[in-house]
C-alpha cells in the first residue's frame, strides 16, 4: 500500500512467522558461502547509511567498515548511530538479541551457509510499499517515505521505507544473510548490484494505479534490460531468490472508481496477470520465487479508523480471502508445471490475524461456549451402536491408550474432535447416541458424526450429514438450546471420504469421478448453508485427506509410498471446497467459514515423518499400529473362540495411523496441532 505505515516489530514477526516454510520449500542441496568482501557504495547509498562524498575520495563521519563486527555491549541501535547500516556479520557472541543479528548457523530455521540449506547469492524485488526500500522520490507529490518521522526506529532518519524501520524486504535478505538489495532508483554501475535490485515502489500494483510509479510489467522490463546488458550472468540468476509483494493496491484504486460492482472478476484478472508475471519472471531464469498473500485489508488503520480502531471489516477481508484462495491454485498449477523451480507464498494473512489476535478480523475474540460437530469416524466419539456388525469402535484394542478401553472412538485414543474441543476450551461434546440421558451432559454441545456416513448414504446404515442436521434441528426446537447458545458456537464438519469409497465399491465409472465430485461438494454447500441459516457464526469444515496416504491404499506398497492417483482425486475435491467456502465467506455476512486442511497436516507429516519441532517421530508413518494377521482380517477382528487376529505395535506413540483408515492419538495430535493457525480464527 502506498501510504500504509507497519512497525518494525509487525515486519519482524511476520517475516519469522514465514520464514520456516521459506525453509522448507527452498531447501536444496547446494550452499553458498557469505560474502565478505568489501565494496564501493555510490554517493546516494551513502546519503542513506551516513556516508559523505568529498571529490573523488570517499570519506566517513562515522568511521566504520562497511562490514561490521559487532562489539561487546554494543545493540544494533548504537551501531546504527555510530556507522549508519553496515553490513553486521554473525560472528558475534556479544549481542543477544535477536532481532540484532543473523540467525546463527544451525539455528531452529535450519539454514546455514555451510550446511545443505540454500541460500541465495542475490535477491531481486518486485511489488509495493511492503518491500519498498528506497524508491520513491525524495521530494515531491510522492515522497512520503523520505519524510519525518519515517524511518525514526531505523536508520534514526527517512530512508525511503514505508515504517518506521526495517520491512519485509530487509527481513528476507536478513534471513538468508545476504545485505537488502539496493534500490533500483540509485543503480549506476553494475559492479554495485552484487546483492542484487528492488524494483519496487510504494503504490505500484499488477496493473496501473493512481501513482505514477512503474507497475509489476514495468518492473520486470527493468529487470530483463540489466540481464540484457549482462549485469547477471545465468548462474546469477540461476541461484537467486526473488520477492515479490503487491495487489493491495490495484483493489484500493478499482474501489475508488468501481465500488464492489465487478469486485470479483477484477480479482480473477488480477491473479491472471500476477500469474502471468511470475510466470515471466521464471522464463528469465529464477528458480526461487516467494510471493506474498494479500494482507488482511479490511484490518487496516485506514479502514478501521471508522470505528475507532476497534474492529475490522469483514467484507474487504472476504475479497481478500477469495484472492488468496485463487493465488495458492495458480500457484500450485505453477509448481506441477515447473518441477525445477520452487514457488512459496508467504501468507500475510494468516500471519497478521494470528498476530492481531482475531478470528477472521471481524472483531475481537469471542470464545466459544459450545461445539456442535457433524460427519464421519473422523469425528465420531460414540454414537455407533456397541454391538452387531457395526460396532468395531467398540471392542479392543480400540481406546487403549484413552480412556483405557473401547470408548467408541476409531483409534487408540483421542480424535481430532478432542483436540479441536480442547484448543477451543471446551469439553469433548456428547455423543448424540447419550443426549437423551442427562439435559446437563448437552451443555458443551453434541457430536452428532456417525463413523462410516457422508454427505450422501452410503454403505452403513448411520445417518448422513442432512440427517445429522435434522437431529440438531430438532434439539433447537425443543428448545434446548437458545439463539445466543447456537450464536456463540462452533460447528465442526468432516465428511467425504466415505463417499467415495462407495462411489467406488458400487463400481462408480472412472469417467464418472470429477462429476460425482463435484456433486459431493454441491450437497456439502447445502449443508453448511444450513448450519449457517440455524444460525451458527462459525463454522469449519475439513478438506479431504490425502486418499492414496491411507493405509489401505499404501498396503499394497508394503506402507512405502502413497497413491498419486487417488490424492489428484483429493486435490480436486479440496480445490472445488476451497472455491465453494470462498463463496460462502462473500454470501454470509456475520458467520466465519474456515477449512481445516488435513490434506496438507497430513502430508506434511508424512513427509517429514513428524520431525518438525514439538511433534512425535514417526519412522513409517504409512504403516498402520494394529493390523490384521492376515489381509483377510482387520484391527480387533478376533476368531469364534475370542483369540486376536490382530497385532499391535510395541509404541503407539511413534505410529501416525492407527488402522486401515484412522490416524492413532499421537498422530491427531500432531494433525490438529499443525492447523493451529487456522483454528484460532475460531476463538
Amino acid at each position: 500500500m502506498a501510504v500504509v505505515t507497519s512497525s518494525v516489530a509487525l515486519a519482524e514477526k511476520i517475516c519469522w512467522y514465514c520464514s520456516l516454510l521459506i525453509a522448507v520449500m527452498l531447501v536444496s542441496s547446494r550452499c553458498c558461502e557469505l560474502m565478505s568482501e568489501k565494496s564501493e557504495i555510490f554517493e546516494e547509498q551513502m546519503e542513506m547509511t551516513g556516508w559523505e562524498w568529498e571529490g573523488n575520495d570517499m570519506k566517513s563521519n562515522k568511521g566504520c567498515d562497511e562490514i561490521y563486527v559487532v562489539r561487546e555491549g554494543e545493540t544494533l541501535q548504537s551501531i546504527s548511530e555510530k556507522c549508519g547500516d553496515p553490513f553486521i556479520v554473525e560472528e558475534n557472541p556479544h549481542i543477544h538479541d535477536p532481532d540484532d543479528v543473523f540467525p546463527a548457523s544451525g539455528g531452529v530455521e535450519g539454514l546455514s551457509s555451510s550446511s545443505h540449506g540454500f541460500r541465495p547469492t542475490k535477491l531481486f524485488v518486485f511489488g509495493d510499499s511492503y518491500a519498498d526500500t528506497g524508491n520513491w522520490n525524495k521530494t515531491g507529490a510522492y515522497s512520503t517515505s523520505w519524510k519525518t518521522p519515517y524511518g525514526i526506529t531505523y536508520p534514526g532518519h527517512p530512508a525511503g521505507r514505508f515504517s518506521d524501520g526495517r520491512i519485509l524486504t530487509d527481513r528476507l535478505a536478513k534471513y538468508f544473510r545476504i545485505k537488502t538489495p539496493v534500490p533500483y532508483e540509485l543503480i549506476k554501475k553494475g559492479k554495485h548490484l552484487k546483492h542484487g535490485v528492488n524494483f519496487a515502489y510504494g503504490g505500484t500494483g499488477v496493473f496501473d494505479t493512481s501513482d505514477p510509479y512503474p507497475n509489476m510489467t514495468t518492473q520486470i522490463d527493468y529487470f530483463q534490460n540489466l540481464i540484457h546488458d549482462s549485469i547477471y550472468t545465468k548462474a546469477d540468476i540461476a541461484n537467486s531468490l526473488v520477492f515479490v509483494s503487491l495487489a493491495g493496491n490495484d483493489y484500493s484504486n478499482y474501489l475508488s472508481t468501481h465500488g464492489l460492482q465487478g469486485m470479483q472478476a477484477f480479482i480473477v484478472q488480477v491473479v491472471n496477470q500476477l500469474n502471468i508475471d511470475i510466470k515471466r519472471i521464471y522464463s528469465l531464469g529464477v528458480r526461487r520465487i516467494v510471493v506474498s498473500g494479500l494482507e488482511p485489508l479490511g484490518c487496516l488503520p485506514t479502514i478501521t479508523y471508522v470505528n475507532s480502531f476497534k474492529s475490522c471489516n469483514s467484507t474487504s477481508n472476504t475479497l481478500v480471502q477469495y484472492h488468496n484462495s485463487l493465488l495458492q491454485q495458480a500457484v500450485e498449477k505453477l509448481k506441477n508445471e515447473t518441477q525445477d523451480s520452487s514457488f512459496v507464498i508467504l501468507d500475510l494473512y494468516d500471519s497478521f490475524t494470528s498476530i492481531l489476535g482475531l478470528s477472521s478480523c471481524t472483531g475481537t475474540k469471542v470464545h466459544p461456549t459450545k461445539l456442535f460437530v457433524f460427519g464421519d469416524s473422523y469425528a465420531d466419539t460414540g454414537n455407533w451402536n456397541k454391538t452387531g456388525p457395526y460396532s468395531t469402535s467398540w471392542k479392543p484394542p480400540y481406546g487403549v491408550t484413552y480412556p483405557g478401553k473401547p470408548a467408541g472412538r476409531f483409534s487408540d485414543g483421542l480424535i481430532m474432535t478432542d483436540y479441536v474441543a480442547m484448543f477451543l476450551g471446551l469439553k469433548s461434546p456428547v455423543p448424540y447416541r447419550l443426549s437423551k440421558k442427562k439435559r446437563s451432559w448437552l451443555k458443551n454441545g453434541v457430536n452428532f458424526a456417525y463413523g462410516g456416513a457422508g454427505v450422501f448414504d452410503t454403505l452403513t446404515p448411520y445417518p448422513n450429514v442432512t440427517t445429522q442436521i435434522d437431529y440438531f434441528q430438532r434439539l433447537i426446537d425443543q428448545s434446548i438450546y437458545t439463539k445466543a447458545d447456537i450464536a456463540n458456537s462452533v460447528a465442526l464438519v468432516s465428511v467425504a471420504g466415505n463417499d467415495y469409497d462407495t462411489y467406488i465399491t458400487r463400481n462408480g465409472p472412472a469417467l464418472g469421478v470429477p462429476a460425482f465430485i463435484t456433486e459431493v461438494i454441491n450437497q456439502l454447500v447445502i449443508d453448511l448453508k444450513r448450519i449457517r441459516d440455524i444460525g451458527v457464526k462459525k463454522i469449519a469444515v475439513t478438506a479431504l485427506q490425502p486418499l492414496g496416504c491411507i493405509p489401505v491404499i499404501t498396503y499394497t506398497s508394503s506402507y512405502k509410498s502413497c497413491n498419486a492417483t487417488d490424492n489428484t482425486a483429493a486435490i480436486f475435491h479440496n480445490k472445488l471446497l476451497k472455491l465453494a467456502v470462498v463463496k460462502l465467506r462473500i454470501e454470509s455476512k456475520g458467520t466465519s467459514f474456515v477449512i481445516l486442511d488435513l490434506y496438507d497436516s497430513f502430508t506434511s507429516i508424512i513427509n517429514k515423518k513428524g520431525g518438525h519441532p514439538g511433534s512425535s517421530k514417526f519412522p513409517t508413518p504409512l504403516k498402520p499400529c494394529c493390523l490384521g494377521i492376515t489381509s483377510e482380517y482387520s484391527c480387533g477382528a478376533v476368531d469364534n473362540k475370542g483369540a486376536k487376529l490382530y497385532t499391535v505395535c510395541n509404541d503407539r506413540s511413534s505410529a501416525f495411523f492407527w488402522d486401515m483408515f484412522h490416524p492413532t492419538q499421537a498422530g491427531w495430535k500432531n494433525a490438529v496441532s499443525a492447523m493451529t493457525a487456522t483454528l484460532k480464527q475460531l476463538l
